[in-house]
């Protein structure tokens, strides 16, 4: 009976979520497709979200996107999804991700959160996670955007070194409330 009593308050606040990140992506462009050493950088296709969405299992314990966050990016995953291909055999394949969206406090800072970035295992060490970040600060710092938010855990030292290295500055740390780990809230401001 407490689930079914639930589900108006969980249908509101992802109506919420969706509104939010549909209302403040709609003013972006769309991402700008970039090729450098035979890798594509470029935003996200309508007709890759289910791909994306593997990749993402694959990379994130076996969780999948939630479902709102998968509709905003199918409406809009060509502005805030930045997809990383290369074509192999003829075919272009996903070999990485940067996901984003907007959370109250983004709202609030006028930022954009960088909400999961995804390398394939395979192609890890290559640079592609610092482009992947530098790419994210060129396509949404000239816009209306005042930065790009991230939280990463004090001990995920590589994914921490790039961000730092693209501009990016702690600006809090603290002990996340579900896994016990501490982390680091950290924003790029592009006025900077």
């Amino acid at each position: 009976m407490k689930k079914i009593l639930r589900l108006p308050v969980v249908a509101a606040r992802q109506a919420a979520l969706i509104f939010r990140d549909l209302k403040m992506s709609l003013r972006l462009p769309a991402v700008q497709s970039e090729t450098e050493n035979g890798i594509t950088y470029r935003g996200m296709h309508r007709s890759e979200l289910t791909s994306i969405n593997n990749l993402y299992v694959l990379m994130n314990g076996g969780s999948n996107i939630a479902l709102a966050r998968r509709f905003v990016y199918w409406l809009v995953g060509n502005k805030i999804v930045i997809v990383v291909s290369k074509k192999e055999q003829g075919e272009e394949k996903i070999i990485g991700l940067n996901m984003f969206y907007f959370n109250k406090k983004d709202v609030r800072q006028n930022t954009i959160h960088d909400g999961f970035v995804g390398i394939e295992h395979s192609f890890q060490g290559l640079g592609i996670g610092s482009r992947l970040r530098r790419k994210g600060v060129v396509n949404f710092g000239g816009t209306y955007l005042s930065g790009i938010s991230s939280r990463i855990d004090v001990d995920n030292k590589a994914s921490l070194a790039v961000t730092l290295k693209v501009g990016a500055e702690p600006v809090e740390q603290y002990t996340d409330p579900v896994t016990g780990a501490e982390r680091y809230y950290l924003i790029n401001w592009f006025d900077k």
